[in-house]
């Protein structure tokens, strides 16, 4: 399954428990207490572009704690738009500032037309794609 974030995604784990926690590749992205069901809304930026495994788990009021059963796997689309530099989704001041900062270097995260140097042919990309 291919996902676009922002992804909301939710499960209830059908029993009464207190908290749902929600993984990627292993790693613990959020914990949400209090009754099911348990939402997380994976933002732009939070997972890199490509295959990713998503899973979860919860704590029973008794203090058991189970797993998911399935793990699912997901392909995260590329949100990259031409100039975010920081790969959140956003062209935007956070974009500018880094590429300002790798200015007349060779950092090819900031080198937008990946012709060697960062310079003004890259600034103008990001300026020309500034707020989308």
């Amino acid at each position: 399954m291919t996902i676009n974030p922002p992804f909301t995604w939710t499960f209830n784990p059908g029993a009464a428990s207190v908290t749902g926690y929600f993984y990627a590749d292993g790693v613990k992205l959020n914990t949400v207490s209090g009754p099911p069901p348990y939402t997380y809304t994976l933002q732009p930026g939070a997972l890199t572009p490509g295959a990713h495994v998503l899973g979860g788990s919860w704590d029973m009021a008794d203090g058991t704690h189970t797993t998911f059963p399935n793990s699912y796997n997901v392909t995260v689309a590329s949100t990259t738009k031409l100039g975010d530099v920081n790969n959140d989704g956003l062209v935007n001041i956070t974009d500018l500032s880094i590429l300002l900062s790798d200015y007349g270097t060779t950092n090819a995260s900031a080198d937008l037309n990946k012709d060697g140097s960062v310079n003004i042919l890259d600034m103008s990309i990001l300026l020309s794609n500034y707020g989308t």
